[in-house]
């Protein structure tokens, strides 16, 4: 989710006032802190469409109750679901971007020539 905000931004200094406010709204309603089920109903709303809060499910069932992968396999449907259509979101927002994208032969080693091999 970072990377759909990180995509548009000039200015390197305003992601990272944007992340600490983004990671303190979405890591709250988790449940990392406070059980959900307590929560008013709109904090539940955001709960339930925040990956946060299946990643933190997830890792409490795997470190605290000791479950299987089978208990959290709907934990880790949505964070693919969600990690995938971000992933859409970030390609489509960089289609008219081409100079943030390195061509093909950018990535690659120099090649030494006969000399420096030697």
């Amino acid at each position: 989710m970072m990377f759909l905000i990180m995509v548009r931004v000039t200015d390197p200094l305003m992601p990272r006032a944007i992340f600490g406010v983004l990671n303190t709204l979405l890591f709250f309603p988790s449940g990392a802190v406070y059980p959900p089920q307590a929560f008013p109903n709109w904090m539940r709303a955001i709960a339930a469409v925040d990956p946060f809060t299946y990643s933190v499910h997830a890792f409490k069932s795997l470190l605290l109750k000791n479950t299987g992968f089978t208990a959290i396999s709907g934990d880790l449907l949505y964070l693919g679901f969600s990690g995938g259509h971000c992933r859409g979101l970030g390609e489509g927002l960089t289609q008219d971007l081409p100079q943030l994208r390195p061509s093909p032969g950018a990535l690659r080693a120099p090649s030494l020539s006969q000399g420096e091999r030697d």
